[in-house]
């Protein structure tokens, strides 16, 4: 899809950095605008069934392999991938981030254990890609990790926000029968993220607007006061009265470049797993 955006080049020294970073992503949402959302999918479309694969299924598994195969040969598997929640390294991803996740994953992938540096630990590949936003979601998923007040509040802001991901496993492979017996069943993605940024969700709720952590105002002093939260800095300030730390960070990111899906013991979001009806 062709892009125009007209922009005088004379114009781009006056831009401020932020201001520039924004231009990048109004064009990246406008590139990635085919993206579908909740608003445009039926609910026959969300398939979350584990087995072979539909009609439609087979074709998408087909266009990705151009191999000689019959529907017989593969399973596919659903998985919720990622969400807009806060994970159990006190993080949550950026609606921005969540989009171009829905877009890059085709194709991609998916390992064990985010093993980037052996190809024999992929085991399938994703073929279809989702985002989903819904209004509300389970009392469960909402209180995993035990941030179900800060969950509530995004909610409440954002509604439930979720990467749908369906796999193609050969039914040959080991794979296959680890997920059929739910010795795998934990997902998490693998990604990297160019020119990220850190948003703190407090002082961003009391300005109104995205505070970087690292934002200076112009007198060169922080406008942010507080650390980004982790285990480690709890246990190295925790106990300090002076130090203030953010509910959260937000992880957002100019761009985001998909690289697998890994099944693992336990991924960083408590809801990321197979989709089991």
């Amino acid at each position: 899809m062709a892009v125009e955006t007209p922009i005088k080049s004379e114009t781009l020294h006056d831009l401020s950095v932020q201001e520039f970073t924004d231009l990048l992503k109004g064009c990246w949402a406008e590139l990635s605008s085919d993206v579908r959302v909740a608003d445009d999918i039926e609910d026959d479309e969300l398939d979350t069934h584990i087995g072979e694969p539909t009609e439609s299924q087979f074709k998408a598994i087909q266009q990705l392999t151009n191999s000689a195969t019959s529907a017989e040969d593969w399973m596919v598997v659903p998985f919720v991938a990622s969400n807009n929640l806060v994970d159990l390294g006190y993080r949550r991803w950026h609606p921005n981030v969540l989009r171009q996740m829905a877009q890059g994953f085709v194709g991609r992938p998916h390992i064990l254990d985010h093993d980037w540096y052996d190809s024999e630990s992929a085991v399938s590949f994703i073929f279809d890609v989702k985002l989903i936003n819904d209004s509300d979601t389970d009392s469960k998923t909402v209180e995993m990790g035990g941030f179900g007040d800060y969950n509530r509040e995004i909610i409440e802001k954002e509604g439930y926000t979720w990467v749908y991901m369906c796999a193609a496993i050969a039914k040959t492979h080991d794979a296959a029968d680890a997920i059929s017996t739910r010795r795998y069943n934990d997902c998490s993605t693998g990604s990297i993220l160019n020119q990220p940024r850190m948003i703190c969700p407090n002082c961003s709720k009391e300005h109104g607007r995205e505070v970087d952590f690292y934002e200076r105002d112009k007198n060169n002093e922080y406008v942010c006061p507080h650390l980004i939260p982790s285990r480690f800095m709890f246990w190295l300030f925790g106990d300090d009265p002076d130090v203030q730390f953010a509910d959260y960070a937000i992880l957002d990111a100019v761009h985001h470049e998909a690289v697998e899906l890994s099944s693992c013991t336990r991924g960083a979001l408590p809801a990321a797993s197979v989709c089991r009806e």
